[in-house]
């Protein structure tokens, strides 16, 4: 059984609009492990990573084009937050 209930938490993401690199806060999750995604506005993957340490991580902007963003983060493999990045 999940001990975690499956609820949508309200991401945090600053400073938003990103310049290099946004912060993430994941409300209830200290100590836990995270997967992150990023997609593009077309539902396309372009940053994924795994083992992120919650409730706080970064996402690095790199040669990301300029556009909106959908930040998707996922604990024990089932996906509970999600924010928009510009």
């Amino acid at each position: 059984a999940n001990s975690h209930p499956l609820v949508y938490e309200t991401l945090k993401i600053y400073p938003n609009p990103v310049v290099n690199t946004a912060w993430v806060n994941v409300p209830n999750t200290d100590g836990d492990r995270l997967k992150a995604r990023l997609l593009d506005s077309a539902g396309q993957t372009v940053w994924e990573r795994d083992n992120l340490p919650g409730p706080t991580f970064s996402v690095a902007k790199n040669n990301l084009s300029p556009g909106v963003y959908f930040l998707m983060v996922y604990r024990d493999g089932l996906p509970m937050g999600y924010a928009k990045m510009v």
